[in-house]
């Protein structure tokens, strides 16, 4: 403030500076040119009165005039407008004057005066025209400086008093600045006790502000409400936004980010270490398809979704626009992370389309072997060889039937699971000796190591578990191999292991085997149904557990089990 009004004193004394020296300069000018004019016309009306008579062409009293005044062009013309005489030229020479506009004005009015510039001189002549009695025109003319001229002479003496006008102007604008802001910095300075309603008889204080002050201290009470209430919607706002599992933003007509949650950021794959408000939208995600269908809402402001694969996330984005007064003022982002729902719809359709698939195969085989049985046309030998391998297929599918029982029931949501003390090394025994006679088919060691303890978990869960992985192990070994199954007991967990000296996993299917249906030897394909590993996997999940996998393909395979159960002593 105090350099705007030092300013604008200091320009309203420099244009007043300039603009006085300015009129004054005009004024004298005027006053010059009145003068010449004056002394002209009477120069004129003088040599009018006293002059001899020229009607022999006798011009010696002008002559001794001009020889008087050096200044002076004499000049006489007659009335057709021939100089008789002049007294700078040779009459001679010089051309009819009769159209100049001051002899003109002389032969039809008495008298005429003119100005014309000279630019060989750089002056003005001044001509004033008389007519005479014997009807001759006296013609008198003198160079005088133009406007222009005459004030480049007093120019430099113009320029000193405008500088110290102009000097002293600074001087008095600063003096006036601050004498008119004391008071005003007075106020300011102590406006908190102004508010208060303190007096202050130290201070001198415009009565004009003191409305100003009892103003500002409700606009002060109204602000800090306001804020206090914004800041409660604010916080509302963040908090809900959050906690919202779904990634939530607004974006401005210009695509800047007014708000972002952090699950927009999360879910866009964005860095989290970054303040995104006031960025553009591109630099939280550079996806085409997203700034794309972005640009096109912000533009024609209607409601866009779209579903997109962004890294290992399915999501589903839905963009409304913010409308004021029917015009597009930002929009609205909802991302909802759908990988879970798209990864189980994709699950079931694999899953029915395999249970279709395996269910058809012994049933095909089935039907094949009885409608050649039904014929009659067999031997008694091979209508026992087709029974028997009807009966294998029919337990195959029984088996089947029986794995997908179990999967929908692992697949259920378990609100409320189903625990009891279980001693794991006593089941493993068990397990272990069930399948002792396939094991010395094989000529395969079973080893079990560990000891007795109990933990809370599912019994019927857990001895499928340690069968599927026990089978798994005689399955796919070779002659002579072994199975250990280790149980371990830490502060925190309980930790099952079952590693198998046989065929191994190829890297490549190491990250499939716990697909439903899926067998990475294919040639073991009618001995199992696929699902034994999947339902393991299940298992280890309803009891929030972990399972990894260790193989080497014609060395062996290993099943890590960490369970978060602490074993009770």
């Amino acid at each position: 403030m105090k350099k705007r009004i030092f300013k604008n004193f200091s320009i309203l004394a420099i244009i007043t500076a300039v603009l006085t020296a300015v009129l004054i300069s005009v004024i004298f000018y005027n006053f010059y040119i009145t003068s010449e004019w004056e002394s002209l016309r009477n120069t004129g009306y003088i040599l009018a009165n006293t002059m001899e008579d020229v009607s022999d062409y006798n011009f010696n009293y002008l002559t001794k005039v001009k020889d008087q005044n050096p200044n002076l062009r004499l000049t006489v013309v007659d009335s057709k407008g021939v100089v008789l005489f002049d007294s700078d030229t040779d009459e001679s020479k010089m051309e009819n004057h009769l159209e100049r506009p001051e002899i003109k004005s002389a032969i039809e009015n008495g008298s005429g005066e003119s100005t014309r510039y000279s630019s060989t001189l750089g002056k003005d002549t001044h001509y004033f025209s008389i007519l005479l009695s014997n009807d001759l025109v006296l013609r008198i003319a003198r160079d005088s400086e133009n406007m222009f001229s005459a004030l480049s002479n007093i120019l430099p003496w113009i320029l000193v008093i405008l500088i110290l006008v102009i000097s002293l102007s600074f001087l008095m604008s600063s003096l006036l600045t601050k004498k008119i802001l004391k008071p005003i910095q007075g106020v300011t300075e102590n406006i908190d006790k102004l508010i208060q309603g303190v007096e202050l008889k130290e201070v001198e204080i415009y009565d004009e502000l003191l409305p100003f002050t009892k103003a500002v201290n409700r606009q002060s009470l109204e602000i800090k409400e306001y804020i206090k209430k914004l800041k409660e919607k604010a916080d509302t706002i963040q908090v809900i936004t959050q906690n919202m599992s779904e990634g939530f933003m607004i974006i401005e007509k210009n695509k800047k980010i007014v708000l972002v949650n952090n699950s927009a950021i999360k879910l866009l794959e964005a860095r989290d270490d970054r303040d995104y408000y006031g960025e553009n939208f591109i630099v939280l995600s550079r996806d085409m398809e997203i700034n794309r269908v972005l640009e096109k809402v912000l533009e024609n402001g209607e409601n866009k979704d779209i579903f997109i694969h962004l890294a290992d996330r399915y999501l589903n984005i839905y963009i409304n626009p913010v409308m004021n007064d029917g015009v597009v003022i930002g929009a609205m982002m909802l991302i909802v992370d759908n990988t879970d729902k798209y990864k189980a719809e994709k699950m079931r359709k694999e899953f029915s389309a395999n249970v279709s698939h395996e269910l058809k195969t012994p049933l095909t085989s089935i039907n094949g072997y009885a409608e050649i049985i039904e014929s009659g046309l067999t031997s008694r030998e091979d209508t026992i060889k087709f029974a028997g391998t009807i009966r294998k297929e029919g337990n195959r599918l029984l088996e089947l039937i029986d794995s997908i029982i179990k999967l929908s029931k692992l697949d259920e949501d378990f609100e409320e699971k189903e625990f009891e003390l279980v001693d794991l090394y006593e089941l493993a025994n068990n397990t272990v000796e069930n399948f002792s006679i396939v094991a010395e088919e094989k000529n395969i060691s079973l080893n079990v190591e560990g000891s007795h303890n109990q933990i809370q978990a599912n019994k019927s869960m857990m001895e499928e578990l340690l069968y599927n992985l026990i089978d798994n192990g005689i399955k796919y070994n070779k002659t002579g191999g072994s199975v250990n199954v280790k149980i371990e007991y830490t502060l925190s967990s309980t930790i099952l292991t079952v590693t198998d000296t046989g065929i191994g996993i190829s890297k490549a299917d190491q990250e499939r085997v716990f697909e439903r249906f899926y067998m990475a030897d294919k040639s073991r394909g009618k001995q199992s149904t696929g699902l034994g590993l999947s339902i393991v996997k299940h298992i280890v999940e309803y009891h929030n557990g972990k399972i990894t996998l260790k193989s080497q393909e014609d060395k062996g395979t290993q099943i890590t089990i960490e369970l978060n159960i602490c074993p009770r002593h």
